[in-house]
């Protein structure tokens, strides 16, 4: 065997490194060196750590471009909303251009150029076809805080009732009176009289009525008597008698009129036409507690009438007055006035002047209570 002595020995690096397959040289705490921290991460070394910078510098890029994005977006909207109003803020960068304006119809368009960081042209065209449009945004409001509060504590105890519904001063004409003798053409008929010969039944007495030379009035059916014949009117068969009971009075009225009272104490009772003309004639028996006469009744009723247009009357012992127009008469007895009126209606000429005359001539107030008839002789 060869000496081991004489083997060759390990062989030694220049520097002191040991060569491969050789036995290492002990190594001191000294020799220990560290890497650099960006040599970390990654698993494939430098490689590893190239990747990780690439993708920061990606997300980093991104995020940049998103935020101008939405700046550049905002920057959009922002000039859409400006121009949509038609309020331009760019004085240098805004074209605007007026189309004349046809069949009040207004057409506007703007273009709007904007040079910002990016890019941008937005054109916005708005048609406007209304001419005007104005909008009131006044609101007026009135509030009437007044109150007015009328109280009448004046208690009225008279409950006369005035039933002229004529509404003039004056006395209306009649309707035709052919022959002249006070009866109009309707009276004639009402009567059975000759329309067209003033005396009837030839007794040298005027058929209705005929004012004389000495102011005094004559006539058969005025006075009461009949011109067919010889007697009273209330015993010819051409007029019945309405007596009252409760107000205890009678009147005549014409045979084919119909008498009614408008209530069960026949303070009033209406006497129409067969023929309906609007015409009736009414009584009314009003309480007169402060027992005035006719007179003072009627002017305390028309104050603006004097007592010289007011007529005088006396019928069978009651003493009254005649309206001005004639159409009313009051009669006054104790407690009580009798009114008798011509109700006219609208009409401007009137039919019955000299039956309403016979009427009231002949009322009567009657002593005793009977029964309430109406007789037709």
């Amino acid at each position: 065997m060869a000496d081991e002595s004489q083997l060759p020995q390990s062989p030694q690096a220049l520097d002191g490194q040991p060569q491969v397959g050789g036995t290492p040289p002990p190594v001191s705490s000294n020799d220990i060196q560290s890497m650099p921290e960006n040599f970390y991460e990654g698993s494939g070394g430098g490689e590893g750590g190239g990747g990780g910078r690439m993708r920061r510098i990606l997300i980093i890029a991104i995020i940049v471009v998103v935020v101008l994005g939405l700046i550049l977006l905002g920057y959009v909207l922002f000039q859409q909303f400006f121009n949509g109003t038609n309020e331009n803020t760019n004085e240098d960068l805004v074209i605007n251009t007026t189309v004349t304006n046809t069949a009040n119809a207004n057409t506007n368009a703007v273009a709007n150029v904007n040079d910002g960081l990016v890019g941008n042209t937005n054109v916005v065209v708005n048609t406007n076809a209304v001419l005007n449009v104005n909008t009131n945004s006044n609101t007026n409001t009135v509030t009437n805080d007044n109150t007015n509060t009328v109280s009448n504590l004046n208690a009225n105890s008279n409950t006369n009732t005035n039933t002229n519904t004529s509404q003039t001063l004056t006395k209306l004409p009649s309707t035709t009176d052919g022959d002249g003798d006070g009866l109009t053409d309707i009276e004639e008929s009402l009567y059975g009289t000759a329309a067209d010969q003033p005396d009837s039944d030839g007794d040298g007495f005027i058929d209705g009525k005929q004012v004389l030379v000495s102011g005094e009035s004559t006539g058969e059916v005025y006075l009461g008597y009949n011109p067919r014949g010889t007697g009273r009117l209330d015993v010819s068969g051409l007029v019945r008698t309405y007596t009252s009971t409760q107000k205890q009075y009678s009147i005549l009225y014409p045979n084919t009129w119909l008498a009614q009272p408008t209530n069960s104490t026949e303070a009033n009772v209406l006497f129409t036409p067969s023929e309906s003309t609007g015409e009736y004639i009414q009584i009314g028996v009003q309480s007169n507690p402060a027992q005035m006469t006719a007179e003072q009744w009627y002017l305390s009723l028309n104050p603006s009438i004097s007592a010289s247009e007011l007529t005088d009357v006396s019928i069978n012992g009651l003493v009254g007055v005649l309206s001005p127009d004639e159409s009313t008469v009051y009669l006054a007895k104790g407690s009580n006035m009798y009114v008798m009126s011509y109700s006219t209606g609208a009409l401007e000429e009137l039919n019955y002047w000299t039956t309403f005359e016979m009427m009231y001539l002949n009322f009567r107030l009657t002593e005793t209570s009977g029964t309430n008839a109406n007789t037709n002789s």
